[in-house]
């Protein structure tokens, strides 16, 4: 990604150029003591316009029901990432009562350089089929499309996707052509200042940590994506977290796949492209994520 006139080595930079919309910012709202019911037949009615409103989780799952605590959550990471990259979600859902998943994506037994995007989709497939429930697939950038795919073929309950890069669709042409060599050498290349440049909504002590826990990516996985990948609309409740600093997936794009999927919308201003996941508000983000969860399946008996 482009910033000044210095090329950030980064995960997921093969995106490009910045496009963000404005922000909507998201406020909690609170209700009067006594007023819960009101409040919660106000949260009905409003779910008659569900798509495309930004969403306060928190306000919403006041005095719901608990959650199904058998219902498990995949964590999909994206490109040049790990599952590292999940460790603050995978602790705060795991402390509301989640089962949580997260596979790392391995390359193919042939190597990275040969490694595609089906590999990735077949060793996904392969895991959420242990899975006795039906799953919750979370997807964070290039693991957001993935989750995409899988959210029809494996009946998923919800789907909640971070900056994902976009399947065929407008969004997809609102991304820059990039070249892509064979490797991505994200690890090769690293260093503290590109990670703190790439990620600066983070502390300085997750920089010192995250820089060395890179990957490098196959290149041919990333072509494939950006071919624009056919992908069914999702029929269960759908969010999109949309970062309002992001470098790589530009927040238009994010915005028209919402239209077009009648996504709800979580909107992070000042979040950059992985800060949902690592910043210092990663934690808050993945409590609203819960929250509405647990107002969706709840609700709708997912």
């Amino acid at each position: 990604m482009q910033v000044g006139n210095e090329v950030c080595s980064h995960p997921g930079s093969v995106f490009g150029a910045e496009a963000c919309s404005k922000p909507v910012v998201i406020r909690p709202v609170s209700l009067p003591r006594g007023a819960i019911a009101t409040g919660i037949l106000a949260i009905g009615l409003a779910s008659l316009w569900l798509p495309l409103r930004a969403v306060d989780p928190i306000a919403m799952s006041a005095g719901l029901v608990a959650i199904d605590a058998a219902r498990t959550i995949v964590l999909i990471h994206g490109a040049g990432g790990g599952a590292f990259e999940w460790q603050i979600w995978q602790r705060v859902l795991a402390a509301h009562g989640w089962s949580v998943a997260v596979p790392t994506l391995e390359p193919a037994p042939s190597g990275l350089a040969a490694t595609r995007y089906d590999d990735y989709l077949a060793q996904l497939r392969h895991a959420i089929a242990a899975i006795k429930t039906r799953p919750i697939l979370i997807g964070a950038s290039l693991g957001g499309l993935l989750a995409m795919e899988l959210a029809a073929d494996t009946d998923a309950a919800a789907l909640v996707l971070i900056n994902p890069m976009p399947p065929a669709s407008d969004a997809l042409g609102m991304l820059p052509e990039v070249d892509t060599p064979a490797i991505e050498a994200w690890a090769d290349t690293a260093s503290l200042e590109s990670t703190a440049r790439a990620v600066p909504d983070a502390s300085p002590a997750t920089w010192h940590w995250l820089w060395r826990q890179w990957r490098n990516e196959s290149g041919a996985v990333l072509r494939d994506a950006r071919v624009g990948r056919l992908v069914q609309r999702p029929t269960m409740p759908g969010l999109i977290l949309i970062s309002g600093a992001d470098r790589e997936v530009p927040a238009a794009a994010s915005r028209t796949l919402a239209h077009a999927w009648q996504l709800e919308i979580m909107d992070l201003p000042t979040a950059s492209h992985v800060g949902p996941l690592l910043g210092t508000s990663a934690a808050d983000v993945a409590l609203r994520v819960h929250h509405w969860l647990r107002f969706r399946l709840g609700t709708q008996g997912a």
